[in-house]
């Protein structure tokens, strides 16, 4: 292989990712599915490579007059070319995440190249990782040294399946929060988690999440062939390529006591407003260092330099920020930065470089929407959580499919619940594009529209009634929204359950959600292709006058609601067959045999005569 053999432990990962096996309900992701795949790139690792040696042998050698160390280190680090490889364009979307077993739930899946203390790892492609309701030792505590190597050994270059809380799904540092399992043999996994604990290299501390401890249970039952396939074999060999590559050049700073670790995910997107976290530690305490350089590199060139946007969220930890743009180059970036520190008249430099990729889309990585925070759009994916710029990347509906609702926007598509949908409805309907709104209002109440097609002929009657005329989709289906004042439901002595929508005249089920903010209940339904008729009839699950029809069914054949007989031919609307007609069926029951009764008296009259 170009650029020389992956070390002995990478080249098993990435056997053992390249080896396991389809999880139900999932296709393959080969090797063949990445198009100009990793294999194409490696060749330029190798010339990457090719120039780590000088390159760290201009960075250790004299500094010159009047020149700064940190001018040595960019110097060296434009020496290398950045690898850039293209992703898919396109991958699997919308597939299975849970693997039949109870007490399972498989997340992500990852290959952890990185182990920073005890209950801490980073893992390819998901980032940085703090296992759920566990606390090991801090650095300088007894038991820290022991923790960390027990969980280095466990875990380092092994592939991890993790069930990510469904609570907060990370924390303040961007960490993903998981119960993490290994494989322990072919038909069971080891919790991770546990195993800490059983072993007494961790406590538990039940922290506010999805997850309870006391329900833990060592070894999980979990066949190799019914976990979910996430492979990204080629993807993951490429990744660890590069890393080496910068992780040489480095070396120069490995003897320093000022040492700087970066988190972030591996992979990001367009449109994403991605969050880096560096920590700065002089002899293993945290330091408030300066940062001086945060240069963001893409092929050999410096894209940004993030050093003016770092903030201190706590001792020795820095925050920085970058908006990916939308016309983001697909392919390996690196992060730069370089600190310095000084103490009794010392000064001491670290440098740390982090690695990532920008894939060109999400389609393929499992995009669901969990939340709307302003103009942000927080996604739970397989590579973590992703935080999307709202107003970058031009949502619309696509289709719906049973509750799930399929969002397109610049960067791929996104799933969302559609009840979750419509309680987000206030804070997303900005930021969808191609909404038609519309308001009526019954008894006082305004009652809000949107439909992701346009809306005509919307009227009112009954004081209960609504109807509406909906314009074909631009999408696979469409969306109505509508947003019914809890109030108006109490005035007319109703709730939501009393709610009928006919859609071109037959009853539709509707999704339904409840936004305190507004007091309101927020409804809507699916439609396909074509022109459509919707009614809405508020309080039409009712029968208000007793007579067997339901307010909805009176409407729809003309008959009152109010009146058990309409017609007042002593017949109840729901027996009679003609109940608009108070003829009817009285002519009928005495009219005919009257008639027959005539017309045998007649036809004896004809036969004396």
């Amino acid at each position: 292989m170009a650029g020389g053999p992956l070390p002995h432990k990478d080249q098993r990962a990435v056997r053992q990712l390249a080896a396991r096996g389809r999880g139900p309900g999932r296709g393959r992701r080969g090797q063949g599915e990445l198009g100009p795949t990793a294999l194409q790139v490696l060749p330029h690792v190798a010339l990457l490579r090719a120039g780590v040696p000088q390159a760290i042998t201009d960075l250790q050698g004299p500094v010159g007059p009047g020149e700064h160390v940190s001018t040595r280190v960019l110097s060296a680090l434009l020496v290398l070319a950045i690898l850039a490889f293209y992703l898919p364009t396109a991958r699997q979307a919308c597939l299975a995440q849970s693997p039949s077993q109870a007490g399972l739930e498989v997340d992500d899946v990852g290959y952890v190249y990185y182990v920073v203390d005890g209950d801490t790892f980073d893992a390819f492609p998901v980032g940085r990782v703090r296992l759920a309701d566990v606390d090991t030792p801090e650095y300088g505590e007894p038991g820290y040294e022991e923790a960390k190597d027990a969980l280095t050994a466990l875990l380092m270059d092994e592939i991890v399946f993790l069930d990510v809380d469904d609570v907060g799904v990370d924390d303040r540092y961007h960490r993903l929060i998981c119960v993490v399992y290994v494989r322990h043999n072919s038909t069971h996994l080891l919790n991770v988690n546990k195993w800490l604990v059983v072993n007494g290299y961790a406590g538990i501390v039940d922290y506010d999440n999805e997850f309870d401890p006391s329900t833990w249970t060592l070894y999980v039952y979990a066949p190799e062939d019914e976990l979910p396939d996430m492979t990204y074999s080629q993807l993951l060999e490429a990744y660890l390529e590069t890393r080496e590559a910068y992780e040489e050049l480095l070396r120069a700073f490995n003897a320093s006591p000022l040492q700087v670790d970066i988190a972030s995910g591996d992979v990001h997107f367009p449109g994403e407003l991605v969050d880096f976290y560096v920590l700065t530690v002089l002899n293993g305490v945290p330091v408030n260092a300066s940062i001086r350089e945060a240069l963001l590199f893409y092929e050999g060139s410096v894209l940004a330099n993030l050093a003016a946007s770092a903030t201190r969220v706590a001792g020795g930890l820095f925050f920085l920020r970058y908006e990916v743009p939308l016309n983001a180059s697909p392919g390996t970036y690196a992060l730069f930065v370089l600190t310095n520190y000084t103490d009794g008249g010392r000064e001491f430099l670290g440098a740390s470089v982090r690695t990532f990729i920008i894939s060109p889309t999400l389609t393929g990585w499992n995009a669901c929407l969990m939340a709307i925070q302003g103009d942000l759009a927080l996604l739970k994916t397989e590579v973590g959580l992703v935080k999307l710029l709202l107003d970058e990347i031009n949502v619309t509906v696509w289709d719906v499919k049973g509750d799930c609702v399929v969002l397109r926007t610049e960067v791929g598509y996104i799933k969302a619940d559609l009840e979750d949908l419509l309680e987000m409805i206030g804070e997303i309907k900005g930021f969808i594009e191609g909404l038609s709104p519309a308001q009526a209002e019954l008894s006082g109440f305004a009652i809000g529209f949107l439909a992701t097609s346009a809306i005509s002929g919307l009227s009112t009657s009954h004081d209960c009634v609504l109807k509406a005329r909906l314009s074909p989709p631009k999408g696979r289906k469409g969306l109505l929204v509508v947003i019914v004042p809890e109030g108006l439901l109490e005035h007319l002595q109703a709730g939501v359950d009393d709610v009928i929508i006919l859609l071109d005249g037959q009853v539709t089920e509707f999704a339904c959600a409840y936004m305190d903010e507004k007091a309101s209940y927020v409804l809507g339904i699916t439609y396909g292709p074509g022109e459509h008729e919707v009614i809405m009839h508020l309080r039409d699950a009712l029968d208000d006058d007793g007579d067997g029809l339901e307010n909805y069914e009176e409407l729809l054949t003309g008959t009152d609601p109010l009146r058990p007989d309409t017609d007042g031919d002593l017949w109840p609307d729901a027996r009679d067959p003609w109940p608009k007609s108070p003829a009817m069926p009285d002519l009928i029951i005495i009219g005919l045999p009257a008639a027959a009764l005539a017309l045998l008296v007649l036809r004896r009259r004809l036969g004396h005569s």
